[in-house]
């Protein structure tokens, strides 16, 4: 259907009308942004499954049971997380925050180990 309000019959209405190099340059910009967002979680999502390793093998190596059962149990518990994460295609949202609690509990986990000098 042609639009009554323009006069070029190859244009038709429902045609979006062109946009300016601002609106152009503002969602390459937006495009780039969402692109580095993505792989940035998904670079900390490594990270975080790298830590709950390494807190599952300090755990297999502690001398002390308690550090031992928490160790295995934080790392494991970590892995499912990420995975889970991951295949049911959480929110980025619940993601970012599955990211900031797994540093938080991996860390202060690498830490008491450290104390304890496992």
């Amino acid at each position: 259907m042609l639009d009554d309000t323009n006069n070029d019959p190859t244009r038709a209405s429902d045609d979006p009308a062109p946009m300016s190099r601002g609106q152009v340059t503002r969602q390459a910009g937006w495009a780039v942004l969402a692109l580095s967002e993505g792989i940035a979680r998904d670079r900390l999502f490594v990270a975080a499954a790298f830590c709950s390793v390494v807190v599952l093998a300090l755990g297999v190596m502690s001398d002390y049971l308690a550090m031992m059962v928490a160790g295995i149990a934080v790392g494991v518990a970590g892995l499912v997380l990420v995975v889970l994460a991951l295949g049911r295609k959480w929110s980025a949202g619940r993601q970012w925050l599955l990211i900031a609690a797994l540093f938080a509990v991996n860390i202060s986990m690498m830490v008491i180990a450290w104390k304890l000098g496992t």
